[in-house]
């Protein structure tokens, strides 16, 4: 189970390991692009070089999840590229290419390159920006606004190839920069900054020990303008950091940021007994403190209300971080807990909405129905609502408002 951390203006999600980081990314932009397919046709993303995004890319390619993604709809970008051709080891299309594009199909016309050596490097990154004016059908001066934008981390707290002291990290008015620098091995080309910073979401994803130590300094200096890294504040979107647990353990007072739930309500008529006694003996051996709300026999005559509703109380009140429900359809408890003022209840029964009802509605009570929820698929579909959390984007609490605003009216 991730644990997920929020700090004023961004996400972190922890993972256990490096596997679970690229598989915690993965589902993050399956979900994401599935989302902006539904609502605008298709999904336009920006793909990271280096090692980390490449573990994600080739997840992105598992039999678990290939034939989940719309891959005919999503077109890939690059946020930057070194000066070499595409088959040197150092290229990110290379690479990319090696580990995703060459194992699904994707329409060519979907793949957007920078493309090198085949002009000047100046003129490279003019050709980039014409590719991306043009796709995005912008007028004179305007920007565009990727879907979603993959980063890294390097040592020096560089990402994209937006380097310390580098005066591209001072051009306001280029999507597309070239960049050279006495520091660099190779020249580059890359995203700028305010391109960066327009999209509707930015992800870092940094791995391993070795960069514990700069995620702390980012992290900690949030707001700050010291490292470029620190530079990457969304205007309208939401920013995510996505690091395994050897990446963040040098993060100071991780308990400022951490806030996951501890004290879980959970109430059950006769029909979702047994599913409840089932899941507050898993909730206690993870360590989550259960605050049973009955009933507490098995009772053929019950009413779900009596349990549901004080509960739900105790949701909206701060007495419990959050509450699950269980009957025998789910339905009943959802609509009984759904009447009580600053409660957001919903009939869960896949992992999709488990997560994205949290993180979109700020989810805090999952209802369960026990005659078609089998005992693990109830365990997987709490364990992702109680490790997923509300992502705060302004959009999401625009909505939520006019929502509250409903149980204030007569």
């Amino acid at each position: 189970m991730a644990r997920f951390l929020e700090a004023n203006q961004f996400i972190l999600n922890v993972s256990e390991n490096y596997q679970e980081l690229c598989e915690n990314v993965t589902e993050r932009i399956l979900a994401f692009s599935n989302e902006k397919i539904a609502i605008q046709g298709r999904f336009v993303i920006v793909l990271s070089g280096g090692l980390t995004p490449k573990g994600i890319y080739q997840c992105m390619t598992r039999a678990s999840y290939v034939k989940k993604f719309q891959w005919d709809k999503i077109h890939f970008f690059f946020s930057d590229e070194r000066w070499v051709f595409n088959e040197d080891q150092k290229s990110n299309y290379g690479m990319v290419s090696k580990a995703l594009f060459s194992k699904v199909k994707i329409p060519n016309k979907n793949i957007h390159p920078i493309l090198t050596k085949d002009c000047t490097l100046q003129a490279s990154a003019l050709r980039y920006e014409e590719n991306i004016s043009d796709f995005f059908e912008l007028k004179n001066d305007e920007f565009p606004r990727f879907d979603l934008i993959l980063l890294g981390l390097g040592l020096d707290g560089h990402t994209s190839s937006l380097f310390p002291g580098n005066e591209a990290l001072l051009v306001n008015s280029r999507l597309v920069i070239d960049v050279t620098d006495k520091k660099l091995t190779e020249e580059r080309v890359t995203l700028s900054l305010p391109v960066i910073n327009l999209a509707d979401m930015v992800i870092f994803v940094v791995s391993g020990e070795p960069k514990a130590g700069i995620v702390h300094q980012v992290l900690e200096n949030y707001g700050s303008t010291i490292y470029p890294a620190n530079e990457i504040q969304p205007t309208q979107g939401e920013l995510c950091w996505y690091l395994d647990k050897d990446a963040a353990s040098q993060i100071k007072n991780p308990n400022i940021f951490i806030k996951i739930p501890k004290r879980i309500g959970i109430a059950a008529d006769h029909a979702g007994y047994q599913l409840k006694e089932y899941l507050s003996k898993l909730l206690r051996d993870a360590n989550f403190e259960v605050i049973d709300f009955g009933d507490q026999k098995l009772n053929l005559d019950d009413d779900y209300p009596d349990y549901v509703v004080p509960l739900a109380r105790a949701v909206a009140g701060g007495q419990v971080d959050r509450g699950i429900a269980i009957c025998g359809s789910g339905v009943g408890v959802c609509i009984a807990a759904n009447r009580v003022a600053g409660v957001r209840a919903c009939l869960i029964n896949e992992e999709f909405s488990a997560r994205q009802g949290v993180e979109d509605d700020n989810l805090n009570v999952i209802c369960l129905g026990s005659v078609e929820t089998k005992k693990e698929q109830a365990w997987e579909l709490v364990s992702i609502f109680l490790s997923s959390h509300f992502s705060g984007a302004k959009r999401h609490q625009r909505r939520l408002a006019k929502v509250a605003a409903l149980e204030r009216s007569p």
